[in-house]
Parts: structure tokens; C-alpha cells; sequence
């Protein structure tokens, strides 16, 4: 189908119909060359005046004539005015079995898109609402919050400027605690729904960054739990190495949230 919609962009609806009928045209003259040569040779063309044989160059312009026009019957019986030949019909139920397919994939495409593009938008906009809900969180977390005053909204603290050093003492606690309950877990439950419901609607880099969302939000509950088992189990990694990961993974998602974002304004530009 893809020639069908080159054809399309450059010629429009009747390029689509005009080609099929050119290449057809093409092949039954071809075909109706060949079977008269293996029938009869070179003609003879009989005039008033004299006989004589035709070379190739002749001939071929003698077909063409004949294909298009009822004269030299004799000779080309194939010709496009005269009784369709077993070739002919082949050829043709070719031709018309092209044309039937094109207009019932068009209409097909069509009732597909009718029902596909509702889907699509309803696809955007559950990932849309949960990247803002998800990063939203993720700012609560952080301590990040918006100020608004007469220069505009802006965000109380930069995303790089985020390390464990200048992170306070009761937020760390509070979010190794796992006092943020199943924010992570959920939201990796979330993102996975979103990837099997609506992958074939999303672009292959949107569906990327989406497994590295759901799979980054694994791995922060998983640090979380385990920092929780602490007291239960030997755990290699100190608690401040466990929150340095945790940290490093939040950010990351803003990023990962930020490139979709990027995505999604090119593409309604």
C-alpha cells in the first residue's frame, strides 16, 4: 500500500485510479504483442499498391494502433476494440480487482481511522493526566512547590540543583519510612496498564520512555522496601546509598516526563 499513498499525495484520489489502469494498459499491449508475434510472425501489410513485411519498429507502432482502434482486425485480434481474449479477461479482472481493492481499503481505512483516532486521543490524554499526576507527586516529595507572583509561576527549586546534601533530614526519613504508601507501586501498576492498553497508538519513543518509567518506579518501591526490612534482613546497601539511588531515579523520571512532554508540543506544532 505504501505506492498507493505516494501515489496519493502526489496526484490525489484520481492518480490512484489513472495508475492501476496505465499499468494495465502497458501489460495488455505487451502481452498482445507477444501472442501476435508467436502466432504470425512479422505481418504483412497488404496495400493497394504493394506487398510488403514491416520491421520491428513498424510493427510495434501497428500494435499500439490496433490495441487503441478497430483497424487491422486481421492482424491484431487483440486489439482493445475487439473481443476480449482469454488474456484480456485475465488482465482485465486484474485491473478491475485492483480498482474494487483500492476503493474498499479506502473505505476501510477510513471506518479503521473513525474508530481509531477517538482511541488514540483518549490514549494522550489518560498519559497526559497521569504524567502530571505522577510528577506532580514526585515534586511533594521532593519539597518542590510552585510560587506564583508578578513575574509568573515558577518552581520553588530547580531539579539539578537536588542532591542528598540539600535534601532535609525529616523528608529523607519520611520517604524511606514509606510513608508515601504505595505511590511508587501504584504508579508503576499504572504506567504497565497504560503500555498494554495503548502501545499500538503511541510512538515507539513514547512507548520507550514509558518502560523506563514503569521500570525506574519498580526500582524506587523496591529500595523503599527493603530499607523497610532493614531490621529484618541483611541489606548490602547502607541506608544513604539506598536513598542516593532513590533520589537519583525520582529525577530521572522528571526527565523521562519532560521528554515525553517535548514529544508531544512537536508533534501539535
Amino acid at each position: 500500500m505504501n505506492y498507493q499513498k505516494r501515489i496519493y499525495k502526489k496526484f490525489g484520489t484520481a492518480g490512484i485510479i489513472i495508475y492501476p489502469l496505465l499499468i494495465a494498459t502497458i501489460l495488455i499491449l505487451f502481452f498482445s504483442i507477444i501472442y501476435q508475434y508467436q502466432l504470425f510472425g512479422v505481418p504483412s501489410i497488404k496495400t493497394t499498391n504493394y506487398n510488403s513485411t514491416i520491421g520491428w519498429t513498424e510493427y510495434l507502432y501497428f500494435s499500439a494502433t490496433a490495441f487503441f482502434s478497430s483497424s487491422f482486425g486481421d492482424y491484431f485480434p487483440l486489439g482493445i476494440y475487439r473481443l476480449i481474449t482469454l488474456l484480456e479477461n485475465v488482465l482485465g479482472l486484474f485491473f478491475f480487482a485492483n480498482i474494487v481493492g483500492l476503493i474498499f481499503s479506502d473505505l476501510r481505512d477510513e471506518a479503521k481511522e473513525e474508530i481509531w483516532i477517538p482511541l488514540k486521543d483518549k490514549a494522550y490524554k489518560e498519559l497526559e493526566f497521569e504524567l502530571d499526576r505522577l510528577k506532580t507527586n514526585i515534586n511533594s516529595v521532593l519539597g518542590i512547590y510552585k510560587i506564583s507572583d508578578e513575574n509568573g509561576s515558577y518552581l520553588s527549586k530547580q531539579y539539578k540543583d537536588i542532591t542528598p546534601q540539600n535534601i532535609s533530614l525529616k523528608l529523607k526519613e519520611t520517604l524511606l519510612s514509606g510513608n508515601y504508601g504505595n505511590l511508587f507501586k501504584n504508579g508503576n501498576e499504572i504506567f504497565k496498564d497504560i503500555h498494554v492498553k495503548y502501545q499500538e497508538y503511541f510512538e515507539p519513543e513514547i512507548t520507550a520512555i514509558i518502560n523506563e518509567i514503569e521500570r525506574t518506579l519498580r526500582y524506587i518501591d523496591e529500595d523503599i522496601s527493603l530499607n523497610k526490612d532493614r531490621n529484618i534482613k541483611q541489606i548490602p546497601q547502607s541506608e544513604e546509598e539506598l536513598f542516593e539511588e532513590i533520589l537519583d531515579n525520582l529525577i530521572k523520571i522528571v526527565n523521562y516526563i519532560d521528554s515525553i512532554y517535548g514529544i508531544l508540543s512537536k508533534k501539535q506544532s
